[in-house]
């Protein structure tokens, strides 16, 4: 039995260790920072405006003391029902967490508008004189 899982092991170390991974490198062009930006986007909008309604909600629930109207006997004590207050830390939780997202939307538009792929006209000499033929090229835009 030890020789037998001595060898399995053996044999799934030597399998895994002459394993490779072959990686197509992709170039990145301007459609795909287009679609990671309207993605990032989404994601924001979809964490910031339910985090502003309950950041809005919270406050005005926390300032208006909505939870004295809730008198539950001898218990009760209105210190401890703090439902504005978690409303509120929700909703800034969501804000945050929508932020960064806004802020790579931005940057990955920007990308996307100064990278593009054009076809650029090129002189040639082939059998002694010029010819004018077209290769697909990188365009990018630097500002200063």
């Amino acid at each position: 039995m030890k020789k037998s899982v001595f060898f399995v092991l053996i044999m799934a170390i030597a399998v895994s260790l002459s394993s490779q991974v072959i990686k197509e490198t992709v170039p990145v062009v301007k459609p795909d920072y287009l679609q990671k930006s309207k993605r990032q986007s989404t994601i924001a909008y979809a964490t910031g405006i339910p985090g502003c309604l309950l950041f809005s909600v919270g406050g005005i629930m926390s300032m208006s003391q909505f939870a004295a109207g809730f008198g539950g006997g001898p218990p009760y004590d209105a210190s401890k029902v703090r439902t504005g207050d978690a409303l509120m830390i929700a909703g800034g939780g969501l804000l945050l967490i929508g932020f960064p997202f806004q802020l790579a939307a931005r940057k990955n538009k920007k990308r996307a508008m100064t990278m593009s792929i054009k076809t650029e006209a090129i002189q040639q000499f082939q059998k002694e004189r010029f010819l004018t033929s077209r290769v697909p090229s990188l365009a990018l835009k630097i500002s200063l």
